[in-house]
């Protein structure tokens, strides 16, 4: 039996004829899409694309579904948006998603001061997860606006999104390694090992090209490429002296004092999205107050 994740993966490789498109899309990876559709396949008992090396082109009963499912998911998220939005305005509860490992502030609590001017009796509740988990409960309609990295963030249809604010990028290195002194800067670390760390349902290989992408991006040229399992276990290696990592001032494990701080010289973008339909008003209306929020703060 197929699912709504099945027919998401469908629908959007229908449109891009693309698996690294779609993957980037859905923020999930190209193993994940291919699984999806050959579970959609299997479960319907015929084939709905025909993939070569060099190109995907869709069956003619892959161009029948895709009419039907387009449809029926149009209609779906209508009615679900709308179901949502009543019982948000009968509970006057938000539910938001927080990136992991991100130290908020107290700005979060200032934009919901300033939201309850307006709406008293409204509630907020939020969670935290990782960029991945997050962009699952955001497309089940479980969380109704999630709070991430931009380049994190799900290129989805029918979805919205803001910069709420910039965090600058700061690279960080155990305390003890012989290049940290008071004259080091960026540049003195360039070429060590690089710390980084997987996402759910990633391959070791997909990790590492991102992690090529980012090193490149950041201008980085290390000797080596150490990918651990999760952001703790990254952290962890940093702290013992295996490399550096890069984040941002926001992370919380910037402010350990086994680490040394030295500045990239960019900045970091941390945006809201939300579904433009049910609760999409006020979502918008709460990473409204938080962006004003954070340039008030930034001001002080």
């Amino acid at each position: 039996m197929f699912n709504e994740t099945n027919i998401r993966c469908f629908l959007s490789l229908a449109e891009t004829l693309n698996f690294t498109k779609t993957a980037s899309r859905l923020f999930i990876t190209q193993q994940a899409v291919s699984k999806n559709i050959s579970r959609l396949e299997e479960s319907l008992g015929f084939p709905l694309f025909e993939r070569s090396h060099h190109s995907v082109r869709m069956t003619e009963g892959g161009k029948r579904l895709y009419a039907l499912f387009s449809s029926f998911m149009d209609e779906y998220d209508k009615i679900v948006g709308e179901v949502r939005s009543y019982c948000s305005s009968v509970a006057k509860t938000l539910n938001i998603g927080y990136q992991n490992w991100l130290d908020f502030g107290p700005e979060p609590g200032y934009a919901l001061t300033e939201l309850h001017r307006d709406y008293p009796d409204l509630r907020v509740a939020g969670e935290r997860h990782s960029p991945v988990i997050l962009k699952d409960l955001l497309l089940s309609q479980k969380l109704d606006g999630i709070i991430l990295y931009d380049r994190f963030a799900p290129d989805l249809p029918g979805f919205r999104k803001m910069e709420i604010l910039k965090s600058p990028v700061v690279l960080m290195v155990a305390r003890d390694n012989p290049l940290v002194s008071p004259e080091a800067k960026f540049d003195t670390f360039r070429t060590q090992p690089f710390i980084y760390d997987s996402f759910e349902y990633e391959t070791a290989a997909e990790s590492l090209e991102r992690a090529r992408r980012d090193a490149e991006r950041f201008g980085l040229s290390p000797e080596r490429i150490v990918v651990m399992p999760n952001r703790d276990s990254a952290y962890t290696a940093a702290e013992l002296g295996q490399g550096i990592i890069i984040s941002t001032q926001m992370n919380r494990i910037t402010y350990s004092s086994v680490l040394a701080k030295y500045s990239v010289g960019i900045e970091e973008s941390i945006v809201g999205i939300w579904r433009a339909e049910g609760a999409g008003p006020m979502v918008e209306k709460y990473f409204f107050c938080l962006q004003r929020a954070y340039a008030a703060c930034a001001r002080k």
